[in-house]
């Protein structure tokens, strides 16, 4: 009896230093309420990192929600982990006696998607929390840069706007300052074209653009005022192109996407500027001789290849299988290289990359 007390103590003890790191995240007095109920008394499993500093966490805790116990800092830059030397994706479940490490990198940044699969309290509203803070920042970033990019095309400088004309500009727009209009530029409320004609007074020729097919170049971390469609799931190496969002900024698409509008006049050409090694999710289909052992085949070859398997199912008749694989990869380059491995394959008849 005396042990159970002990035990319940401690476990309340842990818990109040978590409703204190909660706080920290202002959060909502709801959302406050909901993060704290989620710690309370939940199953534990006993998780360590590779020095083992073990974390005591609630049952289905993720990667993530051992990375943010670690430190916040090591949550909102956590790009991947690695349980018992294995790779795992970030949204899988941990379990008790696991020894968990966990990959930083200064680019990488917390996802809203985290959201739908952490447990604790403290990973969802420190999660929340930096969501809220960065989002109107990077929206105003995108902005400026597309005005910068519009206002280019016409041959000037934005620097050499005098005050006087982003007055008048905003004045008539009736938008309180510059970081606003970008923000409204991001968010599609604001086309920058037509801002860069009203701030040069020139008359308005949307035609009249030479360099309207230049791209806007984009890092695969940009930050929230980006968003990679799952559509079709675009990946350094692909063409792009992206329409502006009211939600999201700029909604980034393959070229060949079938869900882009078929009207294109406020679309935007893309290219990018740089590749971080970030790992983006691609869907390819498989079609194999139903064959046994065909499938240990095909995740024998991508787990050599050090390639994670985000998701996987199989339709198909007796003879012939569609194997759908989501996977984790870096770019087109690396896609290929899956690719090609994949038809060395014995029973592999087709690979075709969906969208």
């Amino acid at each position: 009896m005396e042990k159970d007390v002990q035990d319940i103590q401690k476990h309340l003890d842990r818990w109040l230093m978590q409703v204190e790191d909660i706080q920290k995240t202002q959060s909502t007095d709801a959302e406050f309420l909901a993060d704290i109920k989620a710690d309370l008394f939940l199953n534990e499993i006993y998780v360590s990192t590779p020095k083992g500093d073990t974390k005591i966490l609630p049952r289905n805790a993720t990667p993530i929600d051992f990375a943010y116990a670690i430190h916040s800092q090591v949550g909102h830059h956590c790009l991947g982990a690695y349980v018992d030397d294995q790779r795992v994706a970030l949204n899988s479940r941990l379990y008790s006696g696991a020894t968990v490490r966990i990959i930083t990198k200064d680019s990488a940044t917390p996802q809203p998607a985290w959201l739908h699969y952490v447990v604790t309290g403290k990973a969802r509203s420190a999660i929340r929390y930096w969501i809220k803070s960065t989002n109107e920042e990077d929206f105003q970033i995108m902005g400026q840069r597309l005005l910068k990019e519009a206002l280019h095309s016409l041959r000037c400088d934005m620097n050499d706007i005098s005050e006087a004309q982003w007055k008048k500009t905003l004045a008539i727009l009736s938008i309180e300052d510059k970081a606003h209009l970008f923000y409204e530029i991001a968010r599609g409320n604001q086309n920058p074209k037509l801002v860069s004609y009203r701030l040069l007074n020139q008359q308005i020729d949307l035609m009249a653009d030479d360099d309207a097919n230049t791209p806007l170049m984009i890092k695969s971390t940009e930050g929230l005022a980006v968003k990679l469609q799952h559509c079709c799931h675009p990946i350094p190496g692909d063409t792009l192109v992206a329409m502006l969002d009211h939600d999201v900024g700029l909604a980034v698409h393959r070229v060949a996407c079938p869900n882009l509008p078929r009207s294109n006049d406020h679309a935007f050409s893309l290219a990018w500027q740089e590749h971080t090694g970030q790992l983006f999710l691609t869907p390819i289909k498989v079609f194999v001789n139903n064959h046994f052992g065909v499938l240990f085949s095909i995740t024998n070859l991508l787990n050599k290849m050090e390639v994670n398997i985000e998701d996987l199912s199989i339709t198909g008749d007796s003879e012939v299988k569609e194997m759908y694989f989501l996977l984790q990869i870096e770019d087109t380059s690396r896609l290929q290289e899956i690719i090609r491995g994949l038809n060395d394959l014995s029973d592999v008849i087709n690979i075709t990359r969906t969208f």
